[in-house]
């Protein structure tokens, strides 16, 4: 009931509310909009910026992870397949594989040899053209039936210069294990 004349009785203010200050009608009451704070617009773009940076550093930190751990392995002459089931730190592999190497799958060629990735039957790469193949094998062999040199190096540099003819030379070379002949 409202009274008359004028009086309060508190179940309406002064614009036709309830008294219960605009929150029982289901109305809310309007608030007064703040101003813009561009710090904290700033603050909230380098919060997001930042969480994005985080989860970016995640990615590579695990991916990083995750190409040492296949690089080692491959190293040790492991399938790249076996990175999947480790799980740890890269510097915890040696301990690792020491439990649980003997169970996991070797790459194709690197049987028995444990620290190389040479195939077996294969010979290493080489940078000598293929013009120069068969003269390198052919050093190779003799280097091999070549007897040591006799002597210091001061005394077989002494019979080099002190040879009267280039015979005496050669006699002197071959004598060391040269096989070579001169024709001057």
């Amino acid at each position: 009931m409202s009274g008359g004349m004028g009086y309060y009785d508190g179940d309406n203010d002064i614009y036709g509310n309830s008294g219960d200050g605009g929150y029982g009608d289901g109305q809310q009451p309007v608030q007064q909009q703040q101003p813009k704070n561009p710090l904290r617009d700033h603050l909230n773009r380098v919060e997001e910026q930042n969480k994005q940076l985080q989860q970016q550093l995640a990615a590579l930190l695990k991916e990083n992870q995750s190409a040492k751990i296949t690089s080692q392995l491959q190293a040790k002459g492991y399938d790249p397949a076996v990175a999947a089931l480790y799980g740890g730190e890269p510097d915890k592999l040696d301990e690792w594989l020491t439990s649980v190497g003997p169970l996991l799958a070797k790459q194709p060629g690197s049987e028995g040899s444990q620290g190389g990735n040479q195939g077996q039957g294969q010979p290493p790469a080489s940078t000598v053209p293929a013009e120069g193949q068969a003269a390198m094998q052919a050093m190779q062999q003799i280097g091999t039936q070549a007897a040591p040199p006799q002597g210091t190096e001061q005394d077989q540099m002494a019979a080099i210069r002190n040879a009267q003819d280039p015979q005496a030379l050669m006699q002197f070379l071959n004598g060391q294990g040269n096989p070579y002949h001169f024709n001057g």
